[in-house]
């Protein structure tokens, strides 16, 4: 299942059903083989979250409040919405709870996994 297919099956109830029968977009599987529902990540606990997010401002304020450009930004983004640990809705990642958005917009801000 795609990311785009993921997302659909979790906000239409209709498409989740037709997934589940085994008639969605891209299903050719063979009869006998259960069908079962993708497992939604977790995000990391509060506390840890808002230690991080703490931290990460205070680098970014250090460092100027710079931000990357555009294409910089782009290629960011891009690399989290692919990543296994991005959970699309809400749209944060999974193993250090930030919005994706906004963090890959910080200069100094890293993706925990060191994809970018």
């Amino acid at each position: 299942m795609t990311p785009a297919w993921c997302n659909l099956y979790y906000t239409d109830s209709a498409y989740a059903a037709k997934w589940d029968a085994g008639k969605g977009p891209g299903q050719n599987l063979p009869t006998g083989i259960p069908i079962t529902r993708p497992v939604p990540q977790d995000l990391p606990p509060l506390r840890e979250q808002v230690i991080g997010f703490l931290g990460a401002m205070a680098k970014f304020v250090a460092d100027g409040c710079r931000v990357v450009d555009g294409a910089e930004f782009d290629r960011r983004v891009a690399v989290c919405m692919e990543c296994e640990y991005f959970i699309r809705r809400p749209g944060r990642c999974s193993q250090c709870g930030c919005c994706g958005k906004l963090k890959a917009k910080g200069r100094v801000w890293a993706c925990p996994k060191h994809k970018w």
